[in-house]
C-alpha cells in the first residue's frame, strides 16, 4: 500500500470472547457506551451469498476508529470466531480502512501471496429511539493468516458509514475520545517489522529495545517482543507469542477517566507516560490504556 496514495488508519480493534454478554459487562464497567447487540451476517467465501453467522457484537463508537466486543450467539451457525478462540480469549483483529476493497485488494496482492478477494460482511444496527433498524455493509479484504499468525489483518471498507457513527454511541463517560494504538507481542521484532512496512509502506520507529512504531494516517501500531512488553506492563503475559495483547484510547479528561473507574471499582496501574492501563485479567484478556488526549 501506498500511504501517499490515501490515508492509511486505524480503523477498529477486535476483542473475541466466547460469552457476549460478559464482554458488554466488562466494557460498561471500563466506562464505555456500547452499541446494542448486532447479529453478524455474512458470505463465507468470496462471490457467496450473504448467510447468517453465529456471532455477534458491541462496539464502542468514538471520534476516530472503534472498539468491537465479539462473541458467539449460536452454536450452530458458522463463525471466523470460533478458530480464533481456540488460541485464546482476547483481542485478536485489526482492521485497517484507506481505499476500497477492490484496491486493497489489488495492491495488497502485489505485496503478498494468500490474499483473500472482497467479502462482504453486513449486520443489523439501531437507528432510532422505536427501535428501528438498518443493515450496516462491509467490504473486507483479509490476508493469509498463516503470513500473518499475530493476527486477523483486515482492510475494510464501510460502505455504510453513516450507520455506524452515530452521535448517540460516541459520548462515553470515561471520555473516551479515538481509537489511538494497538500493540502485537512477537519473538523477532525485526523480521515482523519488516512484513509490517511491506504492508503499509512505511518505515517503523525503534523508540525503546524491543519495540517497533507504526505511525499511521490515524493511529499507530506496535511490535513489541515479550521482553520489552514485561516493562511495559509489569506483571502481565502475553495470551500467545505471537497475539494481539494491547489497545489504547484517548480521553478527554485523564482524571475523570479515573474517576469513573474508581466508581466502579476497576483497579488500574499508571503508565510513565500520561495514562494508565488496566489489566488483562479484568479485561478479557486485553491490556486496555488510557492516555490523556493531546
Amino acid at each position: 500500500m501506498n500511504n501517499d496514495q490515501f490515508k492509511l488508519e486505524l480503523d477498529h480493534v477486535g476483542l473475541i470472547l466466547r460469552d457476549l454478554e460478559v464482554g458488554r459487562a466488562i466494557y460498561e464497567g471500563l466506562g464505555f457506551k456500547l452499541t446494542p447487540r448486532s447479529l453478524h451476517s455474512g458470505s463465507r467465501e468470496p462471490g457467496q451469498p450473504v448467510v447468517e453467522f453465529g456471532s455477534g457484537n458491541h462496539c464502542v463508537m468514538l471520534e476516530k476508529g472503534y472498539f468491537e466486543v465479539m462473541g458467539l450467539t449460536d452454536p450452530d451457525l458458522y463463525s471466523t470466531a470460533r478458530t480464533m478462540l481456540k488460541k485464546y480469549e482476547g483481542l485478536h483483529i485489526i482492521a485497517f480502512e484507506g481505499a476500497d476493497a477492490k484496491n486493497s485488494y489489488r495492491m495488497l496482492s502485489q505485496r503478498f501471496d494468500g490474499v483473500q478477494e472482497p467479502r462482504r460482511l453486513e449486520r443489523v444496527v439501531d437507528i432510532g429511539s422505536c427501535k428501528e433498524e438498518s443493515r450496516a455493509v462491509f467490504n473486507n479484504v483479509t490476508l493469509d493468516p498463516n503470513l500473518f499468525p499475530e493476527a486477523k489483518i483486515i482492510f475494510i471498507e464501510h460502505v455504510t458509514r453513516e450507520l455506524l457513527w452515530q452521535q448517540k454511541w460516541m459520548e462515553h463517560p470515561n471520555g473516551a475520545l479515538s481509537l489511538e494504538e494497538v500493540a502485537l507481542c512477537v519473538e523477532d521484532v525485526d523480521s515482523v517489522s519488516e512484513k509490517y512496512s511491506r504492508l503499509f509502506n512505511s518505515k517503523p520507529a525503534f523508540p525503546m529495545k524491543g519495540v517497533a512504531q507504526f505511525k499511521l494516517s490515524e493511529g499507530k501500531v506496535y511490535i513489541v517482543n515479550p521482553a520489552a512488553l514485561a516493562k511495559w506492563v509489569p506483571g502481565v503475559s502475553p495470551p500467545a507469542v505471537p497475539s494481539v495483547f494491547g489497545v489504547g484510547f484517548s480521553v478527554r479528561d485523564l482524571e475523570e477517566t479515573k474517576r469513573v473507574l474508581d466508581t466502579n471499582s476497576v483497579n488500574y496501574q499508571s503508565h510513565p507516560y500520561p495514562g494508565i492501563w488496566i489489566h488483562p485479567d479484568i479485561t478479557g484478556g486485553a491490556v486496555v490504556s488510557f492516555m490523556q488526549s493531546e
